[in-house]
């Protein structure tokens, strides 16, 4: 695999084998890896979750895949970056001789690419999911909809742990 990159991130994101979750989520060889190895599924939304780089950071079959990853500048990404996003370009060679490439102007929540809210509250539920439940999960995404009503200590409840049987109404009046 190689990494075409411009010149801003070269020397930043490029140290292979983190040590920590910090250090894993600022890594791109370390990212690309892991996301290589991630399953795609029609219900597994496409991101990386802290869960997924939590797991990979014992997993040495990621750091074999850094050591055959190369990173260099590269003009075409060079030139797609701009102050509001930072563009990218992956090239594989396979097994079977195959190259694909693949160059990505700006990443997916830049503000030329941004979130719909929907991809928003997918991701907010695939994240918070693992910790709260499904219905608090559901009123959280509900509140946000409608912030002027929004109840802070029932948020703050709400995501404080794991007393969540009973989290009341999330808004000021009487819903």
């Amino acid at each position: 695999m190689h990494l075409g990159i411009p010149r801003i991130i070269q020397g930043r994101l490029t140290n292979p084998h983190p040590v920590d979750l910090q250090a894993a989520q600022m890594c791109l060889p370390f990212s690309v890896a892991l996301a290589s190895m991630l399953p795609l599924t029609a219900t597994r939304i496409p991101a990386i979750s802290v869960a997924d780089y939590e797991s990979a950071l014992a997993d040495r079959r990621l750091f074999e895949i850094e050591e055959r990853t190369t990173i260099d500048l590269d003009d075409e990404v060079e030139a797609a970056s701009s102050a509001l996003s930072t563009a990218a370009k992956v090239s594989l060679r396979l097994r079977d001789g195959r190259a694909l490439s693949l160059l990505v102007p700006a990443p997916k929540g830049s503000p030329s690419q941004p979130f719909t809210a929907q991809e928003h509250e997918a991701r907010f539920g695939e994240e918070l999911s693992t910790r709260l439940p499904d219905k608090v999960c559901a009123d959280i995404v509900g509140m946000s909809r409608d912030l002027d009503s929004l109840d802070p200590r029932w948020l703050g409840r709400a995501l404080s742990g794991p007393s969540l049987k009973s989290t009341g109404n999330p808004y000021n009046d009487k819903r």
